[in-house]
């Protein structure tokens, strides 16, 4: 049972990954843009977020990879060493994404973005790490039943919290 959980936590942490990849790339129009990508990135290092929904919205969108990550880990490192990993998973995962960006129409490509991811991360891996391996969804299985509602009510405040 314990290898069926952890494989589970895997995919679930693969499958935020994907959403994460999509929703940075989306709609997916790419251009050629003349300049280095790092440097721009780095040009931005004290522009705040453009506002309050950018904002909640990049944190958000990484804490559940930071919690699933942190228990997908398991027993195999401790606690502080699970947060690291992480959170430094994290920060290349958005900076690749913001990096990325750089070559996507109506994308911005911006450091308080690769700040909020960071910490949107750093949130999920100390809830997982706070959590630990015994963590069980009591819902979990009825959800496996009867996927559709979960799905509609996710689809549902995915439009109306995309900044």
């Amino acid at each position: 049972m314990k290898r069926s959980v952890h494989r589970n936590l895997v995919l679930a942490t693969l499958g935020v990954v994907v959403v994460i990849i999509y929703g940075s790339f989306y709609p997916f129009e790419y251009y050629h843009h003349a300049g280095n990508p790092l440097l721009f990135l780095l040009s931005t290092w004290k522009e705040p977020p453009t506002g309050r929904g950018d904002l909640i919205a990049n944190i958000v969108l990484y804490v559940p990879y930071g919690f699933f990550a942190a228990l997908a880990l398991g027993e195999r490192c401790s606690a502080a060493t699970k947060f690291w990993l992480v959170t430094l998973g994290g920060l290349a995962l958005c900076t690749t994404m913001e990096l990325s960006q750089y070559y996507f129409y109506e994308r911005d490509t911006s450091m308080s973005d690769v700040y909020t991811n960071t910490l949107g991360s750093a949130l999920g891996a100390t809830a997982g790490v706070l959590l630990g391996s015994n963590f069980r969804w009591p819902y979990l299985k009825e959800l496996g039943e009867r996927p559709y509602p979960a799905i509609l009510i996710a689809s549902w405040l995915g439009y109306r919290l995309f900044p």
